[in-house]
């Protein structure tokens, strides 16, 4: 039986080496990419859970919110203060009212809209004058925070059943109001208006422009994304809190997972593939020699 000889040999070990070199990218990238969509796809159901489990949250808050300003209407106190029009003793009464809570601001209209009297005292929100309990999303009066949560409920003379005015109780979209989101999901929050972000749980993202325009975000707020924040990565998701446009433009509020920790897992499979590639390398061509 004739015997390949040693050259014969090595030519082919020396070609096995060559190809598995050759492939090795071509087997590194597909398989990382797998890798990546796998990590993608949990980190995208994680996303979507925390992102119902925010709505939840928001829609407790405007419950609790709506919840303050119906037992706000039925205190004997504010209804006698208010039909007594005696405003020194209603801004007292507001302030501990709200002091006692946990809200930003608290005043109290007339039937016409005209607001007697609010803590803390300065410009306050135009009353809704709906005769029902309301919340909604709206601009705030002040350019400092441009969005806020409100809940309005009418006052009715207890006697005579007709309408004495209005109390509002409103809540901030602020950095305050996002770092709390954050605190319970472990997300990090914005607030979008236009393409900025006017508010933010992490300080070194507030400010920051956002690259699709208000239509365009409109359009993919369904859609979670990944993208650099701060200077770390993010897979976001947008979820729009004024679809009536009560604001003069679209806000959105942006949830976002840190995914440093998927990145450094893919880099990580790929340099893992490579290596293991190289060393089959050399161990062919320890062979081969």
């Amino acid at each position: 039986m004739s015997k390949i000889s040693p050259s014969l040999a090595t030519r082919w070990m020396l070609t096995i080496v060559f190809v598995i070199i050759a492939t090795a990218p071509g087997t590194a990238i597909p398989a990382t990419l797998l890798i990546r969509q796998e990590l993608d796809r949990q980190a995208q159901s994680h996303l979507v859970e925390i992102v119902h489990n925010t709505e939840s949250l928001l829609a407790a808050e405007a419950a609790r919110l709506t919840d303050i300003a119906e037992h706000a209407v039925a205190r004997p106190s504010i209804q006698d203060i208010l039909l007594e029009r005696n405003a020194i003793a209603l801004d007292a009464y507001l302030q501990v009212f709200r002091e006692s809570l946990e809200f930003d601001r608290i005043a109290i209209y007339d039937e016409a809209g005209r607001m007697l009297a609010g803590d803390p005292p300065g410009m306050g929100t135009e009353p809704l004058l709906h005769q029902t309990l309301t919340f909604q999303y709206i601009a705030s009066p002040s350019p400092e925070y441009h969005l806020l949560m409100l809940a309005q409920s009418p006052i009715f003379d207890r006697q005579r059943g007709g309408l004495k005015g209005f109390v509002t109780i409103e809540r901030l979209i602020d950095d305050a109001f996002l770092k709390h989101l954050a605190s319970q999901t472990g997300l990090q929050y914005s607030l979008i208006i236009g393409r900025t972000r006017i508010a933010s749980s992490e300080p070194s993202i507030k400010g920051s422009r956002e690259a699709l325009p208000a239509k365009e975000a409109e359009d993919h707020g369904d859609i979670a994304e990944r993208v650099m924040l701060g200077g770390h990565p993010y897979l976001v998701h947008r979820i729009a809190l004024t679809p009536d446009k009560n604001v003069g433009e679209a806000a959105f509020l942006e949830m976002g997972l840190p995914i440093d920790t998927i990145l450094f897992a893919e880099r990580r499979a790929l340099v893992s593939i490579l290596i293991v590639a190289v060393l089959a390398a050399l161990a062919g061509a320890s062979i081969a020699g």
